[in-house]
């Protein structure tokens, strides 16, 4: 039986199998921060469900252009690598503007570039405060309108924000900063999910917990009791995470398979939030 609303509607016009659902065939992604880490694993996987990857890095043109060789050879034909600076809207737009002119359309925009520092609060400087949140917080939000500009008069996209496990615990580093410009990241989400929900525009963010990248391997290998003590005796499952353990969740959120999925964070993080609070802390 067919139901008739007054306002609003049922359902969406998403159709086929799951795995039809989630194969990004045919759609062009954008990923910051792409070049290594986190964003390379993602990138990776966006091409592998069949997406065409712009990867974009702030001065590693070299390992971009790597990685973008890399998804080609993986059937991703049309990936490019080029720079951008996230903390400037000019460059983001130019990066955008780019993919429009090569690809001819942007559907999914990853905003995965990030840094951090450890200081302890009563020592971090007004530059470094400035530093780390110019990137963190309003490079993502550069990043998304960059996109969105372009996906609100298609009425359709999609934007993953890589977040952090840091925005909902204090990770027993002296991160103040860090943590707070990645708590911004999931009210900023959560707003712009709600603003651009009538575009058909999806927001959502990916949470990761500890994960072996090229930053944490050296402090590992320097301090491995107290990297234990608060990095993976606090998880539950007992370990770092790897990236390509987060891809699988970019494919997700840019797919159809998510489709009724908006203004959301996925904390990825192998059970570190379940335990209490004494036992994450030195």
């Amino acid at each position: 039986m067919e139901l008739k609303l007054k306002e609003g509607r049922i359902g969406t016009t998403v159709t086929g199998t799951i795995p039809e659902r989630l194969s990004l065939k045919g759609r062009v992604a954008m990923v910051t921060g792409g070049s290594r880490g986190i964003g390379k694993a993602m990138a990776r996987g966006l091409a592998e469900a069949g997406a065409d990857v712009v990867v974009v890095s702030r001065a590693a043109l070299e390992e971009g252009e790597a990685v973008a060789a890399d998804l080609r050879a993986a059937g991703a034909k049309g990936s490019f690598a080029m720079l951008a600076d996230v903390t400037s809207r000019t460059s983001l737009d130019a990066a955008v503007d780019e993919a429009l002119k090569r690809l001819g359309k942007l559907d999914v925009m990853v905003a995965n570039a990030g840094i951090g520092i450890d200081v302890n609060a009563e020592d971090m400087t007004e530059d470094q405060w400035d530093r780390l949140m110019d990137v963190n917080l309003k490079g993502v939000f550069f990043s998304a309108q960059a996109a969105a500009r372009h996906m609100i008069p298609r009425k359709s996209g999609n934007i993953i924000v890589t977040s952090s496990l840091s925005a909902f615990v204090a990770n027993g580093n002296p991160q103040a900063c860090y943590n707070t410009s990645k708590a911004g990241v999931n009210m900023l989400v959560k707003c712009l999910a709600y603003e651009w929900a009538r575009h058909d525009i999806r927001v959502n963010a990916i949470a990761p917990g500890f994960i072996m990248t090229d930053i944490l391997g050296p402090y590992l290998r320097e301090f491995p009791d107290e990297a234990y003590g608060y990095m993976i005796k606090p998880a539950a499952m007992n370990r770092i995470g790897t990236p390509d353990e987060l891809a699988g969740a970019a494919v997700f959120l840019a797919s159809d398979a998510s489709s009724y999925m908006t203004g959301q964070c996925m904390i990825i993080d192998g059970g570190y939030s379940l335990t209490p609070l004494e036992n994450r802390l030195l």
